[in-house]
């Protein structure tokens, strides 16, 4: 649906989070027209719209350039203030300390380790299952 369709309130507010994901110079375009990393950054924004109590998410930066991981970071930041929970399954440990407060590891389909940021970065446990 175009955007000039929508109530001015969505259009406004859609129009808001394509900026913070410099997507706004893309709203004419469909979305299999966007590159993976702006598909990516769409999907998130998205998310953002919904009124959802949880989020599951598999690797949301996965194709995104690294300089716009921030705009990732802070639009998850703003679910989360909304009270929202997210849960993200992701291998990128600096990605994730950026906001994440309390981490699960799994291997092997049980989890193997349960902590914050500083208990994950010192696991013994951790620097055996990914490190050797």
């Amino acid at each position: 649906m175009p955007l000039s369709r929508l109530p001015l309130e969505m259009r406004e507010k859609i129009e808001n989070i394509l900026h913070e994901l410099d997507l706004y110079d893309k709203k004419h375009e469909k979305a299999g027209n966007l590159s993976g990393g702006q598909m990516r950054l769409l999907e998130i924004g998205r998310l953002y719209l919904q009124d959802m109590k949880l989020f599951l998410l598999d690797e949301p930066t996965a194709g995104v350039a690294p300089k716009l991981k921030g705009k990732v970071i802070g639009i998850l930041n703003k679910i989360l203030h909304t009270g929202k929970t997210i849960i993200i399954v992701e291998h990128d440990f600096g990605f994730l300390s950026e906001f994440v407060h309390h981490f699960y590891l799994m291997d092997d389909g049980r989890v193997v380790f349960e902590g914050n940021h500083k208990a994950m970065r010192d696991s013994d446990v951790i620097k055996e299952i990914y490190f050797g």
